[in-house]
């Protein structure tokens, strides 16, 4: 056999590989027109199956019925002849068999590939994947999903400042505050929906590739892509702390393309699954995001602030920090880092001001720590009533 470390190795092995698709690609149109219809593995599990075999020269199919059968209606078929031909050439040459040496097989040329992948996609899956999209689940669901998103945007954002949030937040405050999560994610969610919708016959695509034996090249292309994409973000021109969390937001993004052929490996409904595992990544991912982000943004001393009047001290008023707030409490980040859970009825007034501009120049020439000077001088040093909260 070949020595690894060859360049003549990975050279017969790529295009080995490339003739195992080739003749999964000519074996397709005889297929049953239900199973290229269906959104199931099962057919491609058959051609990954057959296309080993025939490589190894096993046309027999003993122990396999369904491959025999399909055999027995593509070996007519001149082209898939050739094609598994060229297979079994290219895998003796891999072995160094002397019988196979100077025989030259033909490439599977790109307008080939195409026009092959083109008839694979033409086959247009049925509408399972719409009648699973309208199932009477799909509204409870609607309404966990938007649950959650209150919990889980909530939870991260307010958890930076060390607030439990069940301790403060009910079901109807999860419900109106998920609308903040929501509405940034609500772009990228309906861009997944629909590439992953009209993709969906590229996804059973790739499974099959995962089948014959191509994931690593797949996972090669997405490894590089996400290789350029962090240099990138390392040298984008942001704080150090927002360079990071674009590195993680990007990193969560890449891996469900990482963990593909787990994916297609064992599951039943490939399309399907792969769309609901991008969905709940890409909803968590830039929920996560906004939610770090804007615990960020709050904690920049250039941050808007608020005059706030409290009940048990109506003439004394503080420049705060508004984090956030619900039906019971409203949440206040003073300048030391300390946060204030304040019950709604204990608010008087509440009136928000634009940043002061004092403060962003001292901030962008001095530094962080000068900031922080000039945004405390604005605050009245005196502390609220502890009866606020804690």
């Amino acid at each position: 056999m070949a020595a690894w470390w060859t360049i003549r190795y990975w050279r017969l092995t790529y295009a080995r590989l490339q003739q195992r698709e080739h003749l999964a690609l000519r074996l397709w149109p005889f297929l049953p027109a239900p199973q290229r219809a269906a959104d199931d593995s099962t057919p491609l599990k058959l051609l990954g199956r057959m296309t080993r075999a025939i490589e190894a020269g096993d046309e027999q199919f003993v122990d396999d019925n369904e491959a025999h059968l399909l055999w027995r209606q593509a070996r007519a078929d001149s082209d898939v002849q050739q094609t598994a031909g060229a297979l079994r050439t290219l895998r003796l040459q891999l072995d160094d068999n002397p019988g196979a040496a100077g025989l030259q097989v033909a490439p599977f040329s790109r307008a080939e590939r195409k026009r092959l992948r083109k008839a694979m996609f033409a086959d247009e899956m049925d509408d399972g994947l719409r009648d699973w999209l309208q199932a009477p689940l799909m509204l409870p669901l609607l309404s966990v999903v938007f649950l959650l998103s209150g919990w889980f945007f909530n939870s991260i954002f307010l958890g930076r400042f060390g607030l439990e949030v069940g301790r403060y937040f009910g079901l109807s405050d999860y419900l109106a505050s998920s609308i903040e999560g929501l509405m940034p994610a609500a772009p990228a969610l309906v861009i997944t929906f629909v590439a992953q919708w009209f993709m969906r016959n590229r996804t059973r695509l790739q499974a099959l590739q995962q089948h014959l034996g191509l994931g690593w090249i797949n996972m090669m292309r997405t490894v590089s892509v996400f290789l350029l994409a962090s240099l990138f973000f390392l040298f984008m021109q942001a704080e150090p702390e927002v360079r990071r969390l674009a590195l993680i937001y990007l990193l969560v993004l890449v891996l469900p393309l990482v963990f593909l052929p787990l994916l297609f490996a064992y599951s039943k409904q490939p399309s399907r699954v792969s769309l609901l595992v991008s969905f709940v990544v890409v909803y968590s991912a830039v929920i996560w995001f906004v939610a770090e982000m804007r615990a960020l943004q709050v904690q920049r001393p250039t941050a808007r602030r608020a005059e706030v009047v409290l009940a048990s001290v109506p003439e004394q008023t503080r420049s705060l920090r508004v984090l956030s707030g619900n039906s019971l409490y409203l949440f206040l980040l003073e300048d030391n880092g300390d946060v204030l859970v304040v019950p709604v009825e204990q608010v008087v007034s509440v009136r928000y001001r634009q940043p002061d501009p004092v403060a962003q120049d001292v901030s962008t020439v001095s530094g962080a720590a000068a900031s922080d000077t000039a945004a405390e001088s604005h605050a009245d040093p005196s502390p609220l009533p502890t009866a606020t909260g804690s």
